[in-house]
């Protein structure tokens, strides 16, 4: 459970950008303040040292990568993007997911005494922001977070790859956009509120540890066999390569358009741009994904000061079949806000309008 006091690490450069930590004899030794350091600043240099540090300070499990076989690789890949791709392997007897830098290009490595490309510098340290958060101790053990088992290296003779292995997500509908495609029809009201839960548990949690994600959308939503629920379904965030700390006002690594919020918008007041540093990005994003699974495919986005109220018109005939949407809608409709400053920026409790 978070305490109180969860978001006091952050005032010391707890989340950073780029491996570099002030070690002493300690246990408890955290990283140093990078309030200073900015992409100005920063030396175009990989800390290789300082990133296998940190992962034997945070006991984080090294497997060997002899040990992971990829002969299932081909045919159960997961998915990829710009940078990473995700595909399936096996850890002895055990299934895993491994997520790995895409494009072997002898740019995109860490080359010997830490030095790497700038384009490589960027994946790498969003590689080791996302190992950052899954790793933190109170996020690592949530419910509704993926989990990292464990990291692995590659070595070439282009460099030595990290890569991260986690756990793997359903084999039939890996994450949420799948899984909403393959049903013929709507998710009944079970599922649906069981999901659309678990996403507000996911970001909120998130938010308590002064984490922004910045990219909610189907395809970072993933789905998992739940033995305690009936219809078998659990949904879990993933992908924190673009996620940002909320205290230090980083600048938006990226996200995807379709699922943004207005503040992102070129033409949006200035005003609004402040907000992108800021939850309320996170909350309109998950308002979105929240009417993907009720309507079953994307919302129809307008982003304007009449928005909210046009958007979910369209969920009013579902309260039938949904009864919770009564006093869900209005929450969506506030999620939905043009204005970022009049969003509700707490979804914790949503879960339980919605049982």
């Amino acid at each position: 459970m978070a305490s109180e006091n969860a978001g006091d690490d952050f005032a010391s450069g707890y989340w950073q950008r780029r491996p570099g930590l002030n070690f002493d004899d300690s246990e408890n030794a955290l990283p140093v303040d990078s309030s200073a350091v900015n992409d100005n600043t920063i030396s175009s240099s990989f800390d290789y040292v300082h990133f296998v540090k940190f992962i034997a300070l945070r006991s984080i499990p090294i497997t060997k990568y002899e040990d992971l076989d990829f002969t299932i690789a081909q045919s159960k890949s997961i998915g990829s993007g710009a940078a990473m791709q995700v595909c399936m392997a096996t850890l002895k007897t055990e299934l895993v997911a491994v997520k790995q830098i895409r494009n072997r290009d002898p740019n995109i490595k860490i080359r010997d005494q830490g030095r790497a490309e700038d384009v490589s510098e960027k994946w790498l340290n969003d590689l080791y922001f996302e190992i950052q958060i899954m790793s933190h101790q109170p996020l690592c053990e949530h419910p509704n977070i993926v989990q990292l088992k464990g990291i692995s290296f590659d070595e070439t003779r282009d460099g030595l790859y990290p890569f991260l292995i986690v756990e793997p997500a359903c084999e039939e509908y890996p994450d949420l956009t799948r899984l909403i495609r393959s049903s013929p029809q709507r998710l009944p009201a079970g599922p649906a509120a069981d999901i659309i839960g678990d996403i507000a548990d996911g970001i909120s949690v998130l938010h308590v540890y002064g984490v922004i994600h910045w990219d909610i959308k189907p395809d970072n939503i993933l789905i998992f066999k739940s033995a305690e629920r009936g219809h078998g379904l659990k949904a879990k965030i993933c992908d924190f390569g673009f996620s940002g700390s909320l205290l230090s006002e980083d600048s938006p690594r990226g996200n995807t358009s379709a699922w943004a919020a207005p503040e992102f918008q070129s033409n949006a007041p200035d005003l609004f741009k402040e907000y992108r540093w800021k939850s309320p990005q996170d909350v309109y994003s998950f308002a979105l994904v929240a009417m993907f699974v009720l309507l079953g495919r994307p919302p129809i986005v307008d982003r304007d000061s009449e928005a909210s109220q046009r958007m979910v018109s369209g969920l009013q005939p579902l309260t039938p079949e949904y009864p919770w949407l009564e006093t869900f809608i209005p929450v969506i409709e506030n999620c939905l806000e043009y204005d970022p400053s009049k969003r509700n920026t707490s979804i914790a409790g949503i879960r339980r309008l919605i049982v």
